[in-house]
């Protein structure tokens, strides 16, 4: 079976934060279950007017420029890979499905993150995070971008073509390509919902477990964080928020 991980790193300071605190674990979990890693240092394709919104869509063309792998997996910069963490379950992923994580349960229910929607004055559920890119939904159901995994076999050619139709009116909101691949993949069956611990994002289990947070001495911080990254397999720092206290 051929596997590829893919992550984007552009620019200096994604780059050397990459480097100095992701890169190493990513590399060993590569080599640990032979993986080959593929660090992309500019797009895969040249657009106009790129921002930063805009360029998450480039994740929609790894399946199709690593076609000649099984399975590819599209992986954010700024996800810690526990060191102990086992192979992704590739041969549970059915044929034709693409595997992520459901960003809107923790722990299996919807509620905790739901509270700290409302607590920031944000969409409560994920029906009302649609609705803001204009769908219209019946589940609160999204994958997670940072971690997807694709079959090329069956993917390729597929998501290059939903990239080429839409590209030029992607979504203005902060969810960027996330709504419309989540809609797509989950109307059409095609997705399989991953462990959440291949995917936990730290800043929803802080804001649930440790709302003070800002207030605590740097060593409880660096002790909450690195309870945090033992206890899952990939921990996603969403905006690099809190990194300064991982222990690599």
């Amino acid at each position: 079976m051929k596997v590829a991980f893919v992550v984007f790193v552009i620019g200096d300071i994604y780059i050397n934060t990459f480097n100095n605190i992701f890169k190493k674990n990513l590399v060993n979990y590569c080599k640990k279950y032979n993986y080959e890693l593929f660090i992309l240092n500019e797009l895969i394709k040249f657009e106009i007017n790129m921002d930063r919104k805009k360029f998450f869509w480039q994740r929609l063309l790894i399946p199709n420029k690593f076609k000649d792998y099984d399975f590819v997996i599209s992986i954010d910069s700024d996800i810690f890979i526990n060191r102990n963490a086992p192979p992704l379950p590739l041969n549970e992923i059915p044929e034709g499905k693409v595997a992520a994580v459901n960003e809107r349960k923790y722990f299996n229910n919807y509620e905790w993150r739901e509270q700290i929607q409302l607590k920031n004055g944000w969409e409560k559920t994920g029906k009302d995070w649609y609705a803001l890119s204009g769908e219209n939904k019946s589940y609160n159901d999204h994958i997670n971008g940072g971690l997807v995994i694709y079959q090329p076999k069956y993917h390729a050619e597929k998501f290059v073509d939903l990239y080429e139709k839409n590209i030029s009116k992607y979504m203005k909101y902060h969810q960027d390509d996330q709504s419309f691949l989540s809609s797509y993949l989950i109307d059409n069956d095609m997705v399989y919902w991953l462990d959440e611990r291949f995917n936990k994002i730290w800043y929803y289990w802080r804001e649930i477990f440790y709302p003070n947070f800002h207030t605590l001495p740097n060593n409880i911080k660096q002790q909450y964080v690195n309870n945090f990254t033992s206890l899952n397999y990939f921990t996603h720092f969403t905006s690099g928020m809190d990194i300064e206290f991982i222990n690599n």
